[in-house]
């Protein structure tokens, strides 16, 4: 499914840390092969919305093939090692993406089928919601978005966190890093509830997509 999302960079960097202890039944599923597991961290960059690359982390294991390393899964069960795998939308089943012309350049909304209309509208919202997000905070921002819809309890808690469970949420901005210095936030995101395509109206879905981008605005 991340076929489909725009990207500008994707890959996977190797952390520092040694590897990971593999438990036998692992091992010996490869047979005679070399397997490894490390964590990573998954960089991608979604074009015309990142200028900066994103970073994840992800756990992966790693078969050494005749042909050289391949990767085996990404998220293995080592029996008991602190494994973390970070999942994007894409990990959630198909994709429906929806573009908007914002200040900034290109905004992206990005959703599965089962609500594409909500994902739609979005996209629809967002020239007017950045513009009344100038009006309110200035131009000094990227005055664009990647809005996220999420379809799943599931999902949403691995784009945002488990902190903000609960469908009384309807939204949250997330980033990555911020470098107040500079006045730079990376991996902005806005990520919508599962339950929030039937709980908002017309208006409300506004004045929360609103806020949030009031937060990507504000966030440096």
């Amino acid at each position: 499914a991340i076929s489909v999302v725009p990207l500008a960079d994707l890959g996977y960097e190797l952390a520092s840390e040694p590897a990971l202890p593999l438990p036998p039944e692992t091992i010996a599923r490869f047979a005679a092969d070399e397997v490894r597991a490390h964590r990573v961290h998954l960089r991608y960059a979604v074009d015309g919305i990142d200028d900066v690359p994103t970073r994840r982390p992800v756990t992966v294991l790693f078969v050494h093939r005749p042909q050289g390393w391949r990767i085996a899964d990404d998220a293995p069960d080592l029996a008991g090692a602190q494994t973390v795998t970070w999942r994007g939308p894409w990990d959630h089943g198909s994709l429906h993406l929806a573009t908007a012309q914002t200040e900034g350049g290109r905004s992206l909304v990005i959703g599965h089928p089962d609500n594409a209309a909500f994902v739609d509208d979005l996209a629809d919202d967002l020239p007017s919601v950045v513009e009344a997000v100038d009006d309110l905070w200035g131009d000094s921002w990227p005055r664009r978005a990647l809005v996220v819809v999420t379809s799943s309890r599931e999902e949403f808690s691995h784009l945002v966190g488990p902190r903000y469970d609960g469908d009384d949420i309807a939204a949250v901005a997330v980033s990555d890093d911020v470098d107040h210095e500079r006045g730079i936030a990376t991996g902005q995101r806005i990520v919508f509830n599962p339950a929030a395509s039937d709980r908002l109206d017309d208006p409300s879905r506004r004045i929360v997509l609103a806020h949030e981008t009031v937060h990507v605005a504000a966030r440096a």
